[in-house]
């Protein structure tokens, strides 16, 4: 039983990497915006499951969380599960990304 369900979790996982991976473009993109003057950004990424990452003008941060969706209501609301990376954490971030891609080419290879 507990292998299936460590099986079963790291499938999920992986799922939610490659979705949070295939989003780093955008998520980068959104960062570079928040320095243009006048510019609005409004970035919301589903990465599975109840998370989103997001990154909002006048909110200089990249910001993970979960997000659950309350029982006969239609839209979900966030949590106060999060975490929230300022701009320099998040370069840094990005690095260790990519450092975690080179060294577990299983999760840099997962599908969403």
């Amino acid at each position: 039983m507990f292998l299936i369900s460590s099986l079963t979790l790291h499938v999920r996982l992986s799922r939610r990497w490659a979705l949070f991976c295939q989003s780093l473009t955008e998520i980068n993109v959104a960062v570079q915006q928040l320095d243009e003057v006048g510019r609005e950004v409004k970035l919301c990424s589903h990465i599975g499951g109840g998370h989103y990452v997001s990154v909002t003008s006048g909110i200089r941060c990249v910001d993970f969380r979960k997000w659950f969706q309350p029982r006969g209501q239609k839209d979900p609301k966030p949590t106060r599960k999060v975490i929230a990376l300022n701009l320099d954490q998040w370069v840094r971030m990005r690095k260790i990304i990519e450092a975690i891609n080179n060294d577990h080419p299983v999760l840099a290879a997962a599908l969403p």
